[in-house]
């Protein structure tokens, strides 16, 4: 095994997926900053089947991949998500999309177009439901705990402009997400790069 041939192959990796991975952050960012916390609490937290159903018809028409979901994902689950929504989220992300519906629609006609985002959310339901129900009691502070005082606390509206708005979700999802879990995307890269050569 060549040191070269890694590091070609990481760099590869790199290319390929650093687009979808930088939309992920940048979704990571405009839902931290456009939707409230107790919104997302009241739609997505606690347990039973509903929450996971909302978390999967969200994640099925987002234009987010396997790599881009991550940090929405982990998002979500720091504003206040269970960890049996955030699972049905991560399933159903990255199956499909609006664009690849389309895709799907436009090369394997109209049933295969119906099928592919049905069979991806009824696999997030229940993906989120095994969680729901064998993930053993989840503590109300469990997702307090892995989220900041200045992302779970006060909920009122403050009278800020739309580009300082912008700005502050591009700096969360590009300075305190991939500060948050860019070490571990590091990690996963390499060992795809390993596995590659």
């Amino acid at each position: 095994m060549n040191i070269t041939h890694i590091f070609q192959s990481l760099g590869a990796i790199v290319f390929e997926m650093a687009p979808y991975i930088l939309l992920g952050f940048l979704f990571a960012g405009l839902l931290n900053e456009f939707v409230k916390p107790r919104t997302m609490a009241r739609h997505l937290s606690g347990r039973g089947l509903l929450p996971v159903v909302k978390a999967a018809a969200l994640g099925v028409p987002l234009p987010l991949c396997s790599c881009g979901v991550l940090p929405t994902a982990v998002s979500l689950r720091r504003r206040g998500a269970s960890r049996a929504a955030s699972t049905s989220f991560l399933i159903a992300t990255p199956q499909t999309g609006v664009d690849s519906i389309a895709a799907t629609y436009s090369l394997l006609g109209l049933p295969f177009a119906l099928i592919r985002p049905i069979a991806a959310l009824v696999g997030a339901v229940a993906g989120g439901w095994a969680v729901d129900r064998f993930g053993g009691e989840e503590r109300a502070s469990d997702a307090a705990a892995e989220c900041g005082t200045d992302l779970c606390g006060d909920d009122s509206p403050k009278p800020v402009s739309l580009p300082r708005r912008l700005l502050r979700a591009v700096s969360y999802g590009f300075v305190d997400m991939v500060g948050s879990v860019g070490g571990w995307l590091v990690v996963g890269l390499i060992v795809a790069a390993l596995i590659t050569v």
